[in-house]
């Protein structure tokens, strides 16, 4: 199953000194969009050496810098979902693009905003929830981040 992801980053730079390799990312905010029927994770992100995103053309041997997993809540627990053929999975996954002023030293803050048809998420189970984590330019990568649950209204 193919799903469709809109992917959106915001990005600001600021001097610093840097002793963090990994980039930081944290939650912000699972909601539907205007249309009611997209589901639009957002997560802001810090890298201290401002080495995230992808400067030139992407094609299929390009890092994907956003990994994106969905799961389940199937008898209490939160299982991960995978599709019948894993290859399928890649549209969780995205490229993030990259600012031109990105370079050592410079802090780089940025929100990724992802967006995801609903009608593609629902896998027969009520209640999911959206896990992410980034990778820098260096292969850093960033800690995991879920999203708050969502409960599909039938």
């Amino acid at each position: 199953m193919a799903f469709a992801m809109a992917l959106g980053v915001t990005m600001a730079c600021k001097k610093i000194k840097c002793e963090e390799p990994a980039p930081v990312l944290s939650y912000d905010t699972l909601m539907l969009d205007d249309t009611r029927e997209n589901l639009v994770f957002k997560t802001e992100f810090e890298d201290c050496q401002g080495d995230i995103g992808n400067l030139g053309a992407v094609d299929s041997n390009t890092i994907r810098s956003v990994r994106t997993f969905l799961f389940e809540q199937i008898d209490g627990e939160w299982k991960r979902w995978y599709p019948a053929n894993l290859a399928d999975t890649s549209s969780f996954f995205s490229v993030i693009p990259a600012s031109k002023k990105n370079r050592e030293g410079w802090l780089l803050k940025g929100t990724v905003v992802q967006s995801f048809p609903l009608v593609q998420l629902y896998q027969g189970r009520d209640t999911i929830r959206l896990e992410t984590y980034i990778l820098d330019q260096a292969g850093n990568k960033s800690n995991r981040v879920q999203s708050v649950p969502y409960v599909f209204q039938f």
